[in-house]
């Protein structure tokens, strides 16, 4: 008897720990918008009591849905994402930290459909005046990166520079950048629609920025075009590409 009744003394405090916990594990919650979108909150993992995402939802799915917003830990606006049905479609746009109550300044605006990068996409200086422009096509990014300096003045990108030696009954091409950076990708592969850098291209063994492939002199190939992907001084992606004529 004196058993039982230690039991169901401790047993409370056997289940409230266990109910705090469920309580402290708690990171999201929910508001109603319209008659068929939720709003999901999550909070940041480390301050739970300010909030990282706006996930708006169909009722009754998973499927996002609408607007998705996105948050600096000090309060500002990060992103804002438009989803239909689980997909990212049109305009996306990310922004710069802002402070004491000002209007975030846009990063980046990027073009969505169907869930993929599609369209003309720019970047902007932290003072809002053009810093890129460049564009995709069903996720594919195409050569052609144009940037800008805060002045406004277009900068010069790098040329591609392919050569070729014959040797021992081969043909080795060899590519480099014209800037001689060391930080570049070559590919082997032609653009889709002229423009657009293709998946699944075969990298080249790179040696100090020079590129090289060595090509039979029987191949019945007559030109090969490598492309280039490199990062520029502001951090974006540069594809540019070359054709060389085999005979």
């Amino acid at each position: 008897m004196k058993a039982q009744i230690i039991l169901l003394i401790f047993l409370p405090f056997i289940i409230l720990p266990s109910c705090f916990n469920q309580s402290a594990k708690k990171v999201s919650d929910e508001k109603a918008v319209g008659d068929s979108i939720l709003v999901i909150q999550k909070v940041f993992a480390n301050s739970p009591d300010k909030i990282e995402y706006e996930i708006p939802v169909l009722k009754g799915t998973k499927l996002r849905h609408g607007v998705q917003k996105r948050y600096y830990l000090h309060g500002s606006l990060y992103s804002k994402i438009s989803y239909k049905r689980n997909k990212r479609a049109g305009m996306a746009y990310t922004y710069y930290k802002a402070y004491n109550g000002k209007k975030p300044v846009v990063w980046k605006e990027q073009s969505y459909k169907n869930g993929l990068l599609d369209g003309v996409c720019r970047r902007y200086h932290k003072d809002g005046k053009l810093q890129a422009v460049y564009e995709y096509s069903k996720g594919l990014p195409a050569i052609g990166l144009k940037e800008y300096s805060q002045s406004g003045k277009e900068l010069k990108q790098p040329t591609l520079i392919l050569k070729k030696n014959e040797t021992g009954g081969n043909i080795l091409i060899t590519a480099r950048m014209s800037n001689n950076t060391k930080r570049v990708v070559y590919y082997r592969g032609n653009l889709a629609g002229g423009k657009y850098v293709t998946k699944n291209l075969k990298k080249l063994p790179v040696n100090n920025g020079v590129g090289e492939i060595m090509v039979p002199f029987t191949t019945n190939e007559k030109s090969i075009t490598i492309i280039a992907e490199t990062t520029t001084r502001y951090l974006n992606k540069y594809y540019t590409a070359a054709t060389i004529q085999l005979k």
